[in-house]
């Protein structure tokens, strides 16, 4: 009698995991399914600092530098942007931001914030 009672238990329990289960699966289907916001900041040497937004998953983006300055980004791979006489390429602890006009900074991403 003991084992059918623990046995109902563990069906019940096994169930309700099941039903939770289902349930955060959809939450999360519908909060991905959003259009969200992203932004990257950089922070470099002597106060030089950056923003990337972005609305769709990075495959455009508008950079912002300390100035206000802005630059309209394209999604090369999945490690560079570039467009409108700037370039971002990321490795695996830091991140290159090259200017057409020979400057170049070597700047550390602060992660992904929703926005």
């Amino acid at each position: 009698m003991r084992v059918i009672g623990s046995l109902t238990q563990i069906a019940k329990f096994s169930l309700f995991g099941f039903i939770l289960g289902i349930l955060i699966s959809c939450a999360s289907k519908s909060l991905s399914s959003k259009d969200s916001n992203e932004a990257i900041y950089f922070v470099g040497l002597n106060g030089v600092s950056f923003s990337l937004k972005s609305d769709d998953n990075f495959k455009t983006a508008t950079m912002k530098d300390s100035s206000g300055m802005s630059y309209a980004l394209l999604g090369v791979n999945k490690d560079c942007m570039q467009g409108d006489g700037a370039k971002v390429c990321f490795d695996s602890k830091y991140a290159r931001v090259d200017f057409g006009d020979g400057r170049a900074f070597k700047v550390v991403p602060i992660p992904k914030v929703k926005l």
